[in-house]
């Protein structure tokens, strides 16, 4: 039964894994979206999410920050590289 378990364990950290969104669906872009493309997608959802502009509303506050981290990882060529190297090894 011990390698069911394992088995199973195994399953359950992969559907976790795939359930977490990540930075190009933040940006509704795809993976292979250009610099260019990811500067414009951050810009228009900035301007839609920032602060300022909804005082009241944490959740857009919230989606702000997560744009923000993932604009700051994928404008970056070597934090892409690793941010891509790590969705592909399994890591998130």
């Amino acid at each position: 039964w011990m390698n069911y378990s394992f088995f199973y364990v195994i399953l359950l950290l992969q559907w976790t894994i795939q359930l977490k969104s990540s930075h190009f669906d933040t940006l509704g872009i795809s993976s292979k979206a250009s610099e260019d493309d990811v500067k414009k997608s951050y810009r228009k959802l900035a301007k839609i999410y920032h602060p300022d502009k909804n005082k009241n509303d944490p959740d857009a506050q919230t989606k702000f920050i997560e744009i923000t981290k993932a604009y700051e990882v994928l404008s970056d060529p070597q934090s892409r590289l690793e941010y891509e190297e790590s969705l592909r090894f399994g890591a998130n």
